[in-house]
């Protein structure tokens, strides 16, 4: 039984997953306005617009210029404009912390597992990497120890991961089916697993790992949720109708607490549940009621009506002096302890704030030093802090590239969760000059055309992809394995074109002797393979007479001693693919060089102790630009070996939300064609430009119901861009809890 499958009270549509309200910004540049107008108006699918850019209004932290110094450049694009990539995004299922080094793990519901950085602002939220797991795993619960990750699901095992390679490294099976809920011992030396046959297996940490040690005593149902008091000697279970304190010795029911029905023919369920030091119980059940109880004589000290339906989560503070509850009906509520009175020592718990964070489902919440994060089938995720009263939602998109282009082509690949598709862009013979007056609609000769959809292997969940400048290679690889492909594109009629894929079968079995973690092809045809140590492989590849041959495979050097190195995020290759750039983890970036057919280390960038979240030559290769998820751009003199002046600009934004800070992360950077000064920044809100000569940034020409999922320049004349509107995303979801309107 999966946690969709649990039992719900009867759900009626709502509005679902709304866009956060968008404030247009006042430029100076009248023009700006209207290229911002440009950039909003609905089209058709796949249909070709102009877009003007301009460097207008704000630099820096956003002050305004004059005029004369803002309207500096002009340029005019026909712009196609993709919305037939249907991604959907994955719900939140658990989140664990890991609060010795400031991340969390989370779970989606397409058995992925995202690692994320949570700090004191909205730039240190950002995700560090993902773990793919098999197809068709379901995860139901996470937990740390010691900077380790396990989970345990449907399948009945603990799984421990290798956080090097990460790929599981152990797995140990409960012998008493699907394992609901995980708890670790205050000592840090047992974990309790909550299973399907109504048993709490215990698992003991031995020098290599956990091992199962013993089962408690079994039970009638089901545990869904548990949790290990702070003295280690008991155990208090949540089911059907009951709560049970257990005693890890002896394995016996010290305690049995009968929850209450609502009607004799439906049983409550406690779905959370949590002991605090002075043995008092919390449970969160089925009838939307949070509950006090005193753990030492099974009695109700108070009991809260807080929540129209099921509780699905609750979290404690480290003083334990504040609970949190959310459930079904996507409301956040806050429980204080606190006098009765001003001068009164008796301490009772209070309804205090009540936040609704989610339109959907809240499957998880915890609480890490003042920030309560939660997750859940909205697929956001959200960071409060309900004293300062700050809110950081992020963006249900990835945080990696799914699109990629064969500008030689004129191709477009798409990756979705187990297959690509490989799509033709739309066609006009219309110029920008002969268009309709008013309009900002060119027509389409021919419409894109979905030439290929190419499966993984077992309905295995890709990694990452890429396609070749003159689309005559497609790669992609999975946790294991690495797949090519030779493509053919038939020449003759332009309007119906035919295309043919043959897998290339001559790999040698060392390409794949570590997890491959990105991939790209070079503008020569060099295909750039990037593992999970940040070491890299180099496929030299050739057609000849029609075959196509790997001529040679180039090896990255050994990195330098006393250079630790993380989890390789990033790769990027220059235009003339002599230069490759790299990005990890622990915020390394090493640049390598081609020379004499080997692969060498140019440089390694000063350190910025933060996540950088994209990379870009500019066409010379001379300088390297990159943002970090502190809303930086920075430019970089590989020849001087010095930053630019000025060495950096934020990017940062006002929230366009009044109720949350929407976190949103560069997602492309690349240097403009017609201008290599000229930098273009896109996120999911919108299209910047940064001037590295003045330093000036643009004002971002805001996408209104819309998420920009990818910009690319195709040449001087053409660009494209892949959106995404909030309502599509919504629509995959499952219907919310309905809320009584004013009125209906």
């Amino acid at each position: 039984m999966s946690q969709s499958e649990r039992p719900r009270r009867q759900r009626k549509p709502s509005g679902g997953l709304k866009s956060p309200k968008v404030e247009r910004k006042r430029t100076v540049s009248q023009t700006s306005n209207k290229a911002n107008k440009n950039l909003t108006d609905p089209s058709h699918l796949n249909s070709v617009s102009k877009v003007e850019r301009r460097r207008s209004t704000s630099v820096g932290e956003g002050k305004h210029q004059s005029q004369d110094d803002v309207v500096m450049s002009h340029h005019s694009y026909r712009m196609h404009r993709v919305k037939f990539f249907e991604y959907e995004p994955q719900s939140i299922n658990c989140i664990a912390c890991d609060n010795a080094n400031n991340r969390l793990a989370l779970s989606r519901s397409d058995g992925s597992i995202e690692i994320w950085t949570v700090g004191l602002s909205s730039a240190d939220l950002c995700q560090q990497y993902v773990i793919r797991n098999e197809s068709g795993t379901s995860i139901e619960a996470l937990l740390w120890h010691n900077s380790i990750l396990f989970r345990a699901g449907l399948d009945g095992d603990l799984v421990e991961y290798d956080m090097q390679t990460l790929n599981s490294k152990r797995c140990v099976p409960c012998h008493a089916g699907a394992i609901w809920c995980l708890s670790l011992s205050a000592d840090n030396s047992y974990i309790a697993a909550g299973t399907e046959e109504g048993c709490i297996v215990i698992f003991e940490y031995t020098g290599e790992g956990f091992q199962y040690m013993k089962s408690l005593q079994k039970q009638e149902e089901r545990m869904l949720c548990l949790d290990w008091h702070i003295s280690g000697d008991v155990i208090v279970t949540g089911g059907i109708d009951n709560i049970r304190l257990w005693s890890v010795e002896s394995g016996h029911a010290l305690q049995r607490i009968t929850i209450a029905r609502q009607s004799p023919q439906k049983p409550t369920i406690v779905w959370a549940i949590a002991i605090l030091r002075d043995r008092t119980i919390v449970s969160g059940d089925s009838s939307g009621k949070l509950t006090f109880w005193n753990g030492k004589h099974g009695t109700q000290i108070k009991m809260f009506n807080c929540h129209r339906a099921d509780i699905l989560s609750i979290a404690v503070s480290q003083d334990e002096t504040q609970v949190y509850a959310a459930g079904i009906d996507s409301v956040l509520v806050q429980f204080v302890l606190s006098p009765v009175s001003a001068s009164s020592d008796w301490l009772v718990w209070q309804r205090s704030t009540v936040r609704a964070h989610h339109s959907h489902d809240v499957r998880a919440v915890v609480v890490m030093d003042r920030f309560v994060i939660s997750g859940g089938v909205d697929c956001s995720l959200v960071v409060a802090d309900f004293e300062e009263k700050l809110k950081y939602k992020t963006i249900p998109l990835p945080q990696q590239r799914l699109v990629h282009v064969a500008k030689g082509a004129q191709l477009l690949l798409l990756q979705y969760t187990n297959y690509l598709q490989l799509w033709t862009l739309g066609v006009t013979n219309t110029l920008l000059a002969d268009r309709e007056e008013g309009s900002c609609e060119l027509p389409l000769s021919s419409s894109p055309v979905n030439l290929l959809e190419l499966r993984s292997k077992s309905e295995e969940h890709i990694v990452c992809s890429a396609i070749s400048h003159s689309a005559c290679w497609l790669a992609y690889c999975d946790r294991t394995s690495l797949r090519l492909f030779n493509l053919t594109l038939s020449q003759g009629e332009m309007l119906a074109p035919k295309l043919s894929a043959s897998r290339f079968r001559g790999l040698p079995t060392t390409i794949s002797h570590l997890p491959i973690r990105a991939m790209q092809f070079s503008g020569d045809g060099k295909l750039i393979l990037g593992y999970v140590d940040c070491s890299l492989k180099v496929l030299m590849l050739k057609e000849t007479n029609s075959l196509p041959q790997i001529t040679n495979i180039i090896n990255s050097p050994a990195p330098h001693k006393g250079v630790e190195h993380g989890i390789l995020r990033l790769i990027q290759t220059s235009q003339d693919g002599e230069r490759i750039v790299t990005s990890d983890s622990l915020f390394n970036l090493l640049v390598y060089e081609f020379c004499a057919g080997e692969l060498k280390m140019l440089c390694r960038l000063p350190r910025e102790d933060i996540l950088v979240t994209a990379l870009a030559f500019s066409p010379s290769a001379d300088c390297l630009s990159y943002t970090l998820s502190s809303h930086k751009v920075i430019e970089y003199n590989l020849v001087r070996r010095c930053y630019t002046t000025p060495p950096s600009v934020s990017i940062k934004q006002k929230s366009k939300s009044r109720v949350f800070n929407i976190v949103t992360k560069v997602l492309n950077l690349q240097y403009a064609r017609h201008d290599s000064t000229l930098i273009l920044i896109q996120d999911a809100l919108g299209l910047r430009v940064y001037d590295t000569k003045s330093g000036k940034l643009s004002s971002r020409s805001m996408y209104e119901n819309r998420y920009l999922m990818h910009f690319e320049e195709l040449d001087d004349d053409f660009a494209l861009v892949v959106e995404r509107s909030p309502l599509s995303l919504s629509s995959a979801l499952p219907q919310a809890l309905a809320k009584k309107q004013f009125g209906t």
